[in-house]
């Protein structure tokens, strides 16, 4: 479905909750457990579109917080990991919020938002994507939205071709290409990725960033974080899916990370966020790793909540979508607790 059509969605569902069976799902979040929000960038300003969608606009975060601050009490997830280890009694309807991919626009927009609210957060990072650019997928969704083509051959030499003849099907084609290359090995993905560039930049001009959505946070920027009070825990290596690579490459990514994090920062890192992070992206065998590095926890994209019985390295969170209004957003946290 078109971003732009799934966005109106969202908005008619969200019109359509009505306030009054609010505390009805704050009995049943109270009984469930703790709420982790995923989200990954706030921004000012900003078009609403595909290439977009990662970053939630400034005023709506505000609001969401607002909203929150009534009805939750903020914790941060070393906290919540704490309690879930039986170190601390667990709050009712208590919330975390975390940050995925590390956007630079979490320090220069997002915090100054958690401040004005006093709320605390978790910032992931892909330890080798600090101060680089553009993460590979936001790259993929700008070169494919913004090229100069009507038709692209797969850059994965898979025989497949993409029409690029409306917004609709070039979503289709970003959507694709990007769940593709999520499960490959970083060297055959930045090959991927280069093939794309050529494919579609035929003149050789660069792609258009957005830099308030697409920027990453640079290593002073993410110390800059931590000295703030936020939270710093690994997002792998490189953005890659765990279950798609061998072990000994998995565990490059869950340790290596660890320790580019721990040396920049100069302080342990015990929390992972598994990259995509749905049921068949790691295993058993990627927690096992997570363990023995030193990790106390890792978060996944498993809709839900937690509480006591829930395993420390598959703990769940509910995404936040980029979208006006709190509607949606109070649709999706009563989902979470049913």
């Amino acid at each position: 479905m078109r971003y732009a059509r799934r966005v109106q969605l969202k908005r008619v569902l969200g019109c359509a909750t009505p306030w009054t069976c609010w505390p009805a799902v704050q009995r049943r979040l109270a009984r469930s457990g703790t709420l982790i929000l995923t989200y990954h960038g706030v921004a000012r300003d900003v078009a609403d579109s595909y290439v977009t969608r990662q970053s939630v606009d400034a005023s709506v975060f505000d609001a969401q917080l607002a909203w929150l601050s009534r009805y939750y009490r903020f914790l941060r997830l070393g906290d919540l990991v704490g309690a879930l280890e039986g170190r601390t009694l667990l709050p009712e309807r208590g919330v975390v919020l975390t940050f995925d991919d590390g956007l630079g626009n979490v320090l220069r927009c997002a915090l100054p938002i958690l401040r004005k609210h006093g709320v605390p957060a978790t910032v992931f990072v892909c330890s080798d994507c600090v101060g680089r650019g553009p993460l590979w997928t936001d790259e993929v969704a700008l070169l494919i939205m913004g090229a100069p083509i009507q038709e692209l051959a797969s850059p994965l030499n898979d025989g497949r071709r993409y029409h690029l003849r409306s917004v609709a099907a070039r979503e289709r084609a970003a959507q694709a290409i990007t769940g593709s290359m999520k499960r490959l090995d970083p060297l055959a993905r930045a090959e991927g990725v280069r093939r794309l560039r050529h494919a579609c930049r035929p003149s050789g001009r660069e792609v258009d960033v957005v830099p308030e959505c697409h920027d990453l946070l640079t290593w002073d920027d993410v110390r800059a974080l931590a000295d703030a009070g936020i939270e710093i825990g690994s997002h792998g290596r490189t953005h890659t899916v765990l279950s798609a690579l061998r072990r000994d490459d998995a565990r490059e990514e869950i340790v290596r990370s660890k320790e580019t994090i721990e040396r920049e920062l100069g302080r342990p890192c015990t929390l992972f966020s598994y990259p995509n992070g749905t049921r068949r992206d790691f295993g058993p065998e990627h927690q096992q790793i997570l363990s023995e590095a030193g990790y106390r926890a890792a978060v996944t994209q498993i809709v839900g909540v937690n509480g006591h019985r829930s395993p420390l390295t598959e703990l769940r969170r509910v995404n936040v979508a980029r979208v006006a209004g709190l509607g949606y957003f109070q649709a999706a946290i009563g989902r979470a607790g049913w």
